[in-house]
């Protein structure tokens, strides 16, 4: 079996594996010790809010967490990275509590750890790791070329302007004028992104396309995603399009909240 194979198992098993336990949990809640269930009976729902705040960051960790497991399975250098990090993260006590899972729940768990243990040997000290390393390094420029630009400039801004908003008005929402404003803003960047992506797959697009970039681009461009590539890359591509989504509603969560706290100290 090739290392690379043995990889892509593992990260299989790291995906499957807690979602077996859970839902075994779920199904077979009576799987567990007596004592324990007595034990998940007396205790409190969890405080942790998953509402509100918490719900984009939750959201988003989740999607980026997926995005890394795939970019390992295509030996991307980036993912490595990424996965090294939530991985170093995982073990960050206060970030977590204890909980309460049945044996054969615990044995996924387990499984689980094994493979992460695995996919970080595989990644950083085996033959494959060399193909994570030797890829060509992408410049600032080529990456700005590549649509990472528009998308940077609108998260900026919308962190930004929810924070100045909330600090000035108390409203993470702007009002009229700068809506407007806003609203063609959103346009340009939308279409620079857009514009850029198309010079890049050299994809030409018909002037009703163009337009509807322009007019309604939340809808207009996983068409054009799905129109200009091969469906497995066009996939990618519109996990990252729901990715950016999410990271721009962080952004605008996280500079509301910054702003509420600037309030509350001044």
């Amino acid at each position: 079996m090739s290392q690379k194979t043995l990889l892509r198992i593992l990260i299989l098993g790291e995906i499957i594996f807690p979602l077996l336990g859970a839902i075994i949990d779920l199904i077979f809640p009576q799987l567990l010790p007596q004592a324990l269930q007595d034990y998940n009976s007396r205790s409190e729902p969890s405080s942790f809010p998953l509402e509100g705040f918490w719900l984009f960051p939750i959201f988003g960790i989740a999607i980026a967490s997926l995005a890394s497991l795939y970019g390992l399975w295509r030996l991307r250098s980036w993912a490595r990275w990424l996965y090294t990090s939530f991985f170093l993260v995982y073990f960050y006590p206060p970030f977590f509590e204890p909980t309460v899972s049945s044996a054969i729940a615990n044995i996924c768990s387990e499984l689980s750890s094994i493979c992460s243990g695995g996919i970080l040997v595989l990644i950083w000290v085996s033959e494959i790791s060399r193909e994570f390393s030797n890829q060509p390094r992408k410049s600032v420029k080529e990456y700005f070329n590549t649509g990472i630009a528009p998308i940077l400039i609108l998260l900026i801004y919308v962190f930004v302007s929810s924070l100045l908003s909330v600090v000035m008005t108390g409203d993470p929402v702007i009002s009229q004028p700068w809506k407007t404003f806003e609203i063609i803003l959103f346009s340009f960047i939308m279409y620079w992104w857009y514009y850029l992506d198309k010079a890049r797959h050299d994809y030409r697009a018909g002037k009703w396309l163009n337009m509807a970039v322009v007019g309604c681009g939340i809808i207009a461009i996983p068409f054009y995603l799905f129109r200009s590539r091969p469906l497995r890359q066009a996939s990618m591509a519109f996990l990252i399009f729901l990715l950016s989504i999410v990271g721009i509603l962080i952004s605008f969560t996280v500079g509301g909240a910054i702003g509420a706290i600037i309030i509350g100290v001044v």
